[in-house]
């Protein structure tokens, strides 16, 4: 009897361990699959290139797109541009873009933007039409600068860098914070749209155009500029009104569009990212944690710092080991010392 009292008391013990051996078994076996959990969506790498050496750059990274993760590429020539549909019904308008740009490329005698890189949008929007909604899209410059055919591409994984943003607040990457510049001392914070050294990232022509999206000038010319060599975007109607939104500032302002003689769509992008809040991807910290050559005097040395961060296996690789912060225009800079010449002349 003493025996079958034990066991009857036991047995309820035994199912209470057993109930959780099974439970820690289930979540162990939950976390070891969490990762593996993610469905890497359809990620369509876009580019657009005019002509050489940018064509070249074209086959390079059709060649190594699939080797990073990408699902497609929309990578057009000047032919391709030409044929899109709402390029034909926009001609006249994309006309005056190219008239626009060969007047400042005169008055500058710098390399001209084809169609002040206006293009940039019609390529993402002909993109997000041929994808599922929530998959993605990735525009990445045919920088002329950069040779993809002899890139480290090992452990990039363009799901990777995905999956790491579908974890944070935004699930896009608006761009990235432009962490160098032309100055001979870094003692300052970023500082980019009007930093002092170099001209102006969003010159007074611009920002006169686009006045009406820019509620608070003075914060906005000490605020973060944006390079939009990269992009990675959700296929969501909110981004495909973004990008709708930035195309038609140049079709509808092409004179301001085009004013700032050297960012051009940067600097529309850099307004309205300001004008929506959108959040922003900062690599800075590692960039100049991991190099100073961003802060030096030898020009050919910064220039070298400035392309890499255009390079889209260097933002893939930040992207997908997550060596950013997550940044947005409410955070305040240092101040530009010529930001009171422009709240003087537009005011507030």
């Amino acid at each position: 009897m003493r025996l079958l009292h034990f066991y009857m008391d036991a047995k309820p013990l035994m199912s209470i361990c057993r109930v959780t051996i099974l439970l820690m078994i289930a979540l162990t076996w939950d976390a070891a699959h969490l990762h593996s959990a993610f469905i890497c969506p359809h990620i369509k790498l876009v580019s657009v290139g005019i002509d050489e050496p940018y064509e070249s750059t074209l086959n390079q990274l059709r060649a190594v797109a699939a080797n990073i993760g990408f699902s497609s590429t929309q990578l057009w020539r000047r032919q391709e541009l030409y044929q899109d549909p709402f390029f034909v019904d926009n001609r006249h308008a994309f006309d005056e873009l190219s008239f626009k740009k060969s007047l400042i490329c005169k008055k500058f005698h710098r390399l001209c933007r084809p169609f002040c890189m206006a293009i940039k949008a019609i390529a993402l929007l002909r993109a997000m039409t041929s994808i599922a909604e929530g998959d993605y899209v990735m525009w990445t410059d045919a920088s002329r600068h950069i040779n993809y055919s002899s890139a480290d591409l090992r452990d990039l994984n363009a799901c990777a860098a995905v999956e790491h943003l579908q974890n944070r607040r935004a699930q896009s990457m608006y761009g990235m914070v432009e962490c160098t510049d032309l100055k001979p001392a870094c003692d300052q914070d970023l500082c980019e749209i009007n930093s002092d050294g170099i001209p102006p990232l969003v010159e007074e022509a611009t920002i006169w155009g686009f006045r009406h999206m820019i509620p608070d000038v003075p914060r906005f010319m000490n605020s973060q500029h944006i390079l939009t060599a990269n992009l990675l975007l959700q296929n969501t109607r909110y981004n495909r009104m973004l990008v709708q939104s930035w195309l038609n500032m140049a079709l509808q302002h092409p004179q301001a569009f085009c004013a700032s003689s050297w960012t051009q769509d940067q600097a529309a992008w850099t307004i309205l990212a300001f004008n929506l809040s959108l959040p922003l991807v900062n690599p800075c910290q590692n960039h100049r944690a991991r190099s100073r050559i961003s802060c030096s005097k030898d020009i050919t040395q910064s220039d070298k710092a400035h392309q890499e961060v255009k390079d889209l296996t260097y933002v893939i690789r930040v992207l997908q080991n997550g060596l950013y912060l997550e940044d947005s225009f409410d955070r305040p800079v240092s101040q530009c010392r010529r930001a009171s010449n422009f709240s003087s002349y537009y005011g507030n």
